[in-house]
């Protein structure tokens, strides 16, 4: 390996251990609710803070509960473009704790948000999906051969299966549906503003998302929001230590894998 190629690589290599490296000193990784209890997880909460106060934006706790779940290939690279998330306890904890160290929120602001959260997610466990629908790319040409296929983003069943069981959902909304001749339209999607209680975790400057004028692209999205019982929820993960939800379409089966362990 040539001298330029072996820096570029250790240069990598030490970015992505950054970029996921813990404190040093080992951490016993506790078990958390799958449902939201009187107060926040304190460890989520200063977590959120530490990013506050490094104004790296309240998107980066949305990387706590983010699974990539499909893929596309652009004629160079292969591109995350469909993602589930889990919108749990730790991921609301740490956006308010990054939310409140940004905007200088008073004394009893966080509690009162997450309270607000707490009453509107009351017997639900809720999970956000987006799948997506891009052209086919000719690698020679970088040139779309062919349009998305949506039939396996619009003809879906969810399951979640906790220690191998099958759950069902309560309810599936398709709570946003968008095309765009941009495929950043895929990328950093704020979903949690179709979340209960989603407008508590908006921050102040934060603009809602609005609908195009012109909804006409070669990329498509849909946002999915996909609700179980709570009570179902805890009761078939007791002996697991994780929550797997399944997207199951004609020819695909994406899951998504969320721990049931919180460790800051």
């Amino acid at each position: 390996m040539n001298p330029l190629a072996a820096a570029l690589l250790g240069g990598l290599i030490a970015s992505g251990a950054a970029l996921h490296r813990q404190d040093a000193s080992p951490q016993r990784a506790e078990r958390v609710a799958v449902s939201f209890q009187e107060r926040p997880l304190d460890g989520a909460v200063q977590l959120g803070r530490s990013w506050g106060e490094k104004r790296r934006g309240a998107w980066r706790s949305a990387l706590l509960v983010q699974r990539p779940i499909g893929w596309w290939f652009d004629g160079l690279w292969r591109r995350e473009i469909e993602f589930a998330w889990w919108y749990s306890p730790a991921y609301v904890s740490a956006r308010l704790g990054c939310l409140s160290e940004e905007e200088y929120w008073p004394a009893g602001e966080l509690q009162q948000r997450w309270d607000r959260v707490r009453e509107e997610m009351e017997g639900v466990v809720v999970f956000f999906v987006q799948l997506a629908g891009a052209p086919k790319v000719d690698p020679i040409e970088q040139d779309f051969e062919e349009k998305a296929r949506l039939d396996e983003v619009e003809n879906c069943r969810f399951v979640l299966a906790p220690d191998g069981k099958a759950l069902s959902p309560i309810s599936v909304d398709l709570v946003w549906r968008e095309a765009s001749r941009d495929r950043n339209l895929l990328k950093g999607f704020p979903w949690h503003q179709f979340a209960p209680g989603g407008t508590q975790l908006m921050g102040e400057f934060e603009a809602t998302r609005r609908r195009p004028v012109l909804p006409i692209g070669d990329f498509h999205l849909r946002l999915y929001r996909v609700t179980f019982s709570a009570r179902e929820v805890a009761t078939a993960s007791e002996a697991s230590e994780m929550l797997s939800l399944r997207v199951l379409s004609r020819t695909k089966e994406r899951r998504a894998d969320f721990a049931l362990t919180w460790s800051p």
